[in-house]
């Protein structure tokens, strides 16, 4: 007996053509394809095949010719250097040995630490013929070693993730005079035993920085105050952000050119300052009720003729510290016309303050 899972199918007493039944009826709708009566391969073939030959000549002399213009010559590829795992150790290890060492980095930066610091070593993201000629050029004339190709893992754990521009120059730390005294004198003013300051107008003009803590604003702050002339920059260590690589990076190296001040004790040093007849110019906001005499933006040439000045600026948010203020002998501000804001970023009010005492002649 036959299983019910398998049914008698009639077959039909003719053959079938293979066609489907809608393919006995004409549909006016349907267009007709391009490829009807043939495979669609065989179709794209026949139809295409000379613009892909027309692609490939195309291709081949544009190859042609580019190797021509560059002479013949092929490119080698360089492998990308591969990172060294011990390396972070290696230069922990270093810096633990002598901590007179820091790391500066950016172009601008290394190439004004070049200039003005004891150079150890060049680590470049770059390989020899590719480095900046500039500094290139300057560590041959130092006999500075350097080292080449160095991955870019590398330069980020010497910079703690810094934006390098792929140049790390390990230098000695720079030392900064202490002071808590200037004298009232028209000529130099000697500060220790080694700093002579040259005064760049009929009396010198110095910037002390108060409580500020970031490392752009202080760098800015930095680059103005060289593009103004001013003839020395004073702040206290403990209230402000040291003049660390990343300062000096922020300053597009122009901290490495200035004479820097280190003040352990502000207000001994202001007290000293207006004894020995120092304009020592605090900037506020144009609201404040400081009873210090006021001087205008416009009037601070005139003050700088009369004696030496020390212009004073401070943080955003606190201002400068109302002990130091109590110890200047002048205050300034700069008028806003917009009325929704109430300062500016402290090195913008910085650099429009300088710029008021006018350039050195």
């Amino acid at each position: 007996m036959k299983s019910s899972l398998f049914r008698w199918a009639p077959k039909a007493p003719f053959k079938t053509s293979g066609k489907r039944f809608d393919d006995l009826f004409v549909n006016p709708k349907a267009p007709k394809k391009a490829w009807d009566g043939q495979d669609k391969d065989s179709f794209f073939r026949d139809k295409y095949a000379h613009v892909h030959a027309k692609q490939l000549q195309r291709r081949k002399e544009e190859q042609n010719a580019k190797k021509k213009r560059e002479g013949g010559s092929k490119k080698i590829a360089v492998p990308a250097p591969k990172p060294d795992k011990l390396f972070a150790e290696r230069i922990k290890a270093q810096m633990d040995k002598d901590s007179r060492l820091e790391h500066m980095f950016g172009t601008s930066a290394v190439l004004a630490a070049l200039e003005t610091r004891q150079a150890v070593k060049l680590y470049s993201g770059n390989r020899s013929a590719d480095t900046d000629i500039a500094i290139m050029k300057k560590c041959s004339d130092l006999d500075v070693p350097v080292v080449t190709s160095v991955p870019a893992q590398h330069l980020n754990i010497l910079t703690n993730n810094g934006v390098h521009n792929k140049y790390v120059l390990t230098v000695h730390k720079r030392e900064f005079p202490s002071v808590v005294d200037l004298p009232l004198v028209a000529d130099d003013i000697i500060v220790g035993e080694e700093l002579k300051l040259k005064p760049k107008r009929t009396n010198p003009l110095g910037l002390y920085i108060d409580e500020v803590t970031d490392t752009h604003n202080m760098g800015a702050i930095l680059r103005s105050a060289y593009w103004f002339g001013v003839d020395f920059v004073s702040f206290s260590r403990r209230n402000c952000a040291p003049i660390s690589p990343q300062v000096v990076k922020a300053s597009a190296g122009a901290a490495e050119f200035l004479p820097i001040l280190e003040v352990p004790q502000p207000l001994k040093f202001f007290e000293n300052l207006t004894k020995n007849n120092w304009n020592v110019i605090s900037s506020t906001t144009p609201s404040s009720r400081h009873k210090l005499p006021a001087v205008l933006p416009e009037e601070l040439p005139k003050l700088l003729e009369d004696g030496p000045c020390l212009l004073v600026v401070g943080s955003e948010g606190e201002g400068i510290r109302t002990s130091l203020l109590q110890r200047s002998t002048h205050r300034t501000a700069l008028e806003a016309v917009g009325q929704q804001i109430d300062s500016l970023n402290v090195s913008v009010a910085t650099a429009l303050l300088l710029s008021a005492f006018g350039a050195p002649k």
